[in-house]
């Protein structure tokens, strides 16, 4: 895994555009629910954006029902941590409830394109390298 390469520049942008809708969805829906449902709300939605735009886009491979089962896992493990992070940085540190979301995303950048990558990346055939 090179993150100078190619496919990791796209998955940084494609990972940009899905923070972006990400957290506008959370604020729209912060308007009229208490912020941890509007978060775990806007992650779900950032999930299937992130496997339709990383499949397409990223690793350029077709959208599989098989991969689309798959690809959560790694996002609720980041769930968990982000939920976790952004309670304490509201609840504790008395950080902006608009504010919190963006705090997690540095830390879950590296791990979430290993991931990614995992699931969703070009399959070689060993035989086929000969």
């Amino acid at each position: 895994m090179r993150c100078s390469s190619p496919e990791f520049f796209r998955f940084l942008a494609v990972g940009g555009i899905n923070t972006l809708i990400g957290y506008g969805l959370y604020l729209l829906f912060n308007l009229v629910m208490d912020y941890r449902l509007a978060y775990t709300l806007s992650y779900l939605c950032g999930i299937l954006i992130a496997f339709v735009l990383n499949s397409l886009l990223v690793f350029r491979q077709a959208l599989r029902w098989k991969n689309l089962a798959i690809y959560p896992v790694v996002y609720l493990l980041q769930y968990g941590l982000g939920l976790l992070l952004v309670w304490i940085c509201v609840s504790i540190l008395y950080l902006p409830e608009a504010y919190a979301p963006l705090l997690v995303i540095p830390l879950a950048i590296p791990m979430t394109y290993a991931a990614s990558r995992m699931i969703l990346g070009k399959r070689t055939n060993a035989i086929s390298k000969r």
